[in-house]
C-alpha cells in the first residue's frame, strides 16, 4: 500500500514526470522555479494541480516515481539520458559548436543573445548543428532539456546565419505544432523573404490538400505579393479547399496581396464559383470594398 498511486488525474502524472525529467524528483526545487518565473513553459499546469503535488511532497516521503505507470517511467529515464549525453558533450568539448549548441538548449538566464550571437558568428559551421535540433523531434517534448525555450532560440540563430538551407527544416518544424515555438519559426521562415515565399507557393501546389498546405498560407501573409494573390485565388477555385477549413481562412486573407487594380474583377470571379459557405463568401467580398 506504500506505493499505491496517490495522484491519478493525467495532468498530475505530467507534473511528476516533469519533476523528474527536469529537477531530479527535487519538487521543492521545481516550485521555487516556477514562483520566480512565471513565463516558464512548465506554468501550462493548472496551479491548483501543481500546489497538491507540492503540499503533497512536503508531507511524504514518498518516491513519486515508483508509482508511475511503466511506460511513464521508461519515458523519463530516457529524456534524462538524453540530457546526460547534451551535458557530456558540454563538458568534454567545450569550444566545439555541437557543444555551444547544446549549451543554448540547457539556457535557463534571462539573456541568451551572446550564446546566438557567438553561433550566428560561426555562420555556416553552425548551421549543421543548429538544423539537428530543430529536426530532433525530442526537442518538441515537454520531458526534453530546453522545452519552449531552445527552438525559438535555434530559429534566432537561423535567421542570423541567413543559409537558405534552413528553409526547409524551419517550415517542417512548424508542421510539430508547438505554439510555444510557432511565432519564432515563422519570423526567421519569412526572413527569407522571395526564396520562403517561392518555397512556400510550391507547397500551395501540392494535391491533395494536408497541414503542409494551411501552415504554407499562414506564413504566406508575411510575404504577401502578387503571386500570393494570385496563387490564392487559384486555390480557392478549387471545391477540395472547403474540407480544409483553416486553410480556407488563410487563403481568403491573402486575397489582400492581389494588385488593387485587378481585384475587383478577380473577386467578382471568384464569387461565380458555389461552394462557398455565406460566411466564407461575406468575407471574399470585404474585398470589394473600396479603399481609400
Amino acid at each position: 500500500m506504500q506505493n499505491r498511486q496517490p495522484f491519478t488525474l493525467a495532468t498530475d502524472l505530467e507534473i511528476i514526470m516533469m519533476g523528474y525529467a527536469h529537477f531530479d524528483g527535487d519538487f521543492f526545487k521545481m516550485k521555487e522555479t516556477l514562483d520566480a518565473n512565471p513565463a516558464h513553459p512548465l506554468h501550462s499546469f493548472p496551479n491548483e494541480r501543481l500546489e497538491e503535488i507540492f503540499s503533497f511532497m512536503e508531507r511524504s516521503p514518498q518516491n513519486l516515481l515508483d508509482t508511475l505507470p511503466q511506460k511513464a517511467k521508461e519515458a523519463v529515464a530516457e529524456a534524462k539520458k538524453f540530457s546526460k549525453k547534451m551535458e557530456q558533450k558540454i563538458h568534454d568539448h567545450p569550444d566545439s559548436i555541437a557543444a555551444k549548441v547544446n549549451e543554448l538548449i540547457f539556457y535557463v538566464g534571462e539573456n541568451p543573445f551572446l550564446l546566438i550571437d557567438d553561433l550566428v558568428m560561426e555562420g555556416s559551421k553552425a548551421l549543421l548543428e543548429l538544423l539537428k535540433v530543430l529536426k530532433n523531434t525530442n526537442l518538441y517534448d515537454p520531458l526534453y532539456p530546453g522545452y519552449g525555450r531552445c527552438i525559438p532560440r535555434i530559429a534566432d540563430a537561423l535567421q542570423g546565419i541567413q543559409d537558405k538551407e534552413a528553409i526547409s527544416p524551419l517550415f517542417n518544424a512548424l508542421l510539430e505544432q508547438n505554439s510555444l515555438a510557432e511565432d519564432p519559426l515563422l519570423e526567421a521562415l519569412v526572413s527569407f523573404g522571395e526564396d520562403a515565399q517561392q518555397f512556400l507557393l510550391k507547397i500551395l501546389e501540392e494535391r491533395p490538400f494536408s497541414l503542409r498546405s494551411s501552415y504554407a498560407a499562414k506564413a504566406l501573409h508575411f510575404l504577401k505579393s502578387a503571386d500570393v494573390g494570385f496563387a490564392a485565388i487559384d486555390l480557392l477555385c478549387d471545391k477540395e479547399v472547403c474540407k480544409h477549413p483553416s486553410l480556407i481562412l488563410y487563403l481568403i486573407a491573402l486575397l489582400d496581396a492581389l494588385p488593387d487594380a485587378e481585384r475587383p474583377s478577380l473577386i467578382r470571379q471568384l464569387l461565380e464559383e458555389t461552394h462557398f459557405s455565406s460566411t466564407h463568401r461575406k468575407e471574399i467580398e470585404s474585398f470589394l470594398m473600396v479603399q481609400s
